[in-house]
């Protein structure tokens, strides 16, 4: 299995099935930030015939041309999840 654009296949899953942090927009507006674990991803290759997103459209994230060119299809039939909870407030830095 290969993945375009990275230089070696480990490099890929940890860049795409192996994030530590997440971020979100708080209902204040803030910057919120989780940590997540998950063992390591065992995903197997899949190809795409069709794609469609329409809330991403709407939002002006992603245009017909962004759905005929898919970076990547990885498909992981179950993984556990453990979200460290309470997320916290990401507070901005300082200029030095």
């Amino acid at each position: 299995m290969e993945l375009a654009g990275v230089s070696n296949l480990e490099a890929g899953l940890v860049l795409l099935t192996h994030p530590m942090r997440g971020y979100f927009f708080r209902r204040d507006g803030a910057l919120g930030s989780y940590t997540i674990w998950h063992d390591r991803a065992q995903p197997t290759v899949g190809t795409i015939q069709e794609a469609s997103y329409p809330l991403l459209q709407r939002l002006g994230l992603l245009d017909d041309a962004d759905q005929r060119d898919i970076h990547s299809v990885l498909l992981q039939r179950y993984i556990d999840f453990t979200i460290y909870l309470p997320p916290s407030r990401v507070k901005a830095e300082s200029p030095g």
